[in-house]
């Protein structure tokens, strides 16, 4: 699996175009651990249910428990953590139309 989904509602994809719609599989996979313990699901599973919101993946990334964040400052967070060089630019394969 090359990419793992980002989930939000329409709503939230509207007013946040900037979120990745998936996070490479690479910078997820060394987090299996955080979420077993944050979901109780192995990541494969969490995929297969269509992926996790910005603030559980940003839990995941940071190796922490989950706690609700504004998704505004979910998606700030998940870009400075996944980084310019790993995503496209918006408008390509990571962005939503």
């Amino acid at each position: 699996m090359d990419d793992f989904p980002v989930m939000m509602t329409q709503i939230e994809w509207a007013a946040h175009p900037s979120c990745p719609k998936h996070v490479p599989w690479a910078l997820l996979e060394p987090h299996q651990s955080q979420a077993i313990i944050n979901h109780k699901q192995m990541l494969e599973r969490l995929a297969s249910w269509g992926g996790l919101h910005p603030d559980e993946i940003v839990a995941l990334l940071e190796n922490r428990p989950f706690r609700y964040m504004p998704t505004l400052d979910a998606v700030s967070r998940l870009l400075e953590l996944v980084g310019p060089d790993v995503l496209p630019p918006v408008g390509g394969d990571y962005a939503v139309p």
